[in-house]
C-alpha cells in the first residue's frame, strides 16, 4: 500500500500490516505506538474526514470550471488514419 501522509509525503507499508479494508481514497486515522511509530495494526477508516475531503474537492473543480471554461485549450491534431 502508498499512503500520503498529512505532509503529503508517500509511505508504502505493506497491506498486511491493517486490519481493516483498504480502498483507493480511504483516509485512515493511525494511532502512535509508545515508541513514537505508526501503530499501522490500530488503525480505523475516517469516513467522514474522507466525505470532507471529497467535497473540497469537488468544490475545488467546479471553482476552476467557472475560472476556465477550456475553450481556450486546443485539441491535439488527430492522427493520420491511412
Amino acid at each position: 500500500m502508498i499512503l500520503i501522509d498529512a505532509d503529503r509525503r508517500p509511505i508504502s507499508v505493506p497491506a498486511e500490516r491493517f486490519r481493516v479494508q483498504l480502498d483507493e481514497g480511504a483516509v485512515l486515522r493511525v494511532p502512535m505506538s509508545d515508541r513514537g511509530t505508526p501503530d499501522w495494526f490500530g488503525a480505523v477508516r475516517d469516513d467522514a474526514e474522507m466525505e470532507r475531503l471529497l467535497g473540497e474537492a469537488e468544490r475545488t473543480l467546479e471553482e476552476m470550471k467557472k475560472r476556465n471554461s477550456g475553450d481556450d485549450l486546443e485539441k491535439p491534431d488527430e492522427p493520420d488514419s491511412d
